[in-house]
């Protein structure tokens, strides 16, 4: 997390310099002089750690409220998400390209390439019930219970990255 906000500050600062250098403000004294917007760190914090949170959390509510099935993990979901996320790294960097469309390309490709991964895994992060007959006093999930938690995992990843992807670009890729 702490990557992409130091990540997404840089190449937003420099965004704002190469497109005031196409519209023709740029002032290349100005470029040394102005410092990170403590704001603008403080808001990419904010913004990732609720994207970073807020998925794993429900799914994981969502598997222990209503399904009162205590083998699914909350740290397993929560490192799964947090790996997927390294496909923004290369794409924020290639934002840099000052063609909007091409912006979205690249931020569109490490969505997909996100949720991709998170589909693959989302069917490992749910243990069968082999895996949890072996524990002792935890509620095994029926075939129906497992691939509803697992349709809800992907649907809810799949909303809560379609939404970071497009207001990371909206918001911070300028």
């Amino acid at each position: 997390m702490i990557t992409l906000v130091v990540e997404c500050s840089i190449i937003g600062y420099l965004n704002r310099y190469i497109n005031a250098y196409f519209e023709g403000n740029y002032d290349a004294n100005n470029l040394l002089n102005v410092q990170f917007s403590v704001l603008t760190i403080s808001n990419l914090s904010i913004f990732l750690g609720i994207f970073f949170m807020l998925p794993p959390l429900a799914i994981y509510f969502f598997a222990r409220l209503k399904l009162l099935d205590g083998s699914t993990k909350f740290w397993r979901i929560f490192a799964a998400l947090g790996y997927s996320y390294a496909s923004y790294v290369p794409a924020i960097l290639f934002t840099l390209i000052a063609i909007d469309l091409v912006k979205w390309v690249f931020i569109g490709v490490a969505c997909f390439n996100q949720m991709f991964g998170l589909y693959k895994q989302s069917d490992h992060l749910v243990p069968s019930n082999a895996a949890v007959s072996q524990i002792p006093g935890q509620k095994e999930l029926n075939d129906d219970e497992r691939d509803n938690l697992v349709r809800v995992m992907r649907i809810c990843l799949l909303i809560s990255q379609l939404l970071f992807a497009f207001s990371l670009k909206t918001w911070f890729i300028q």
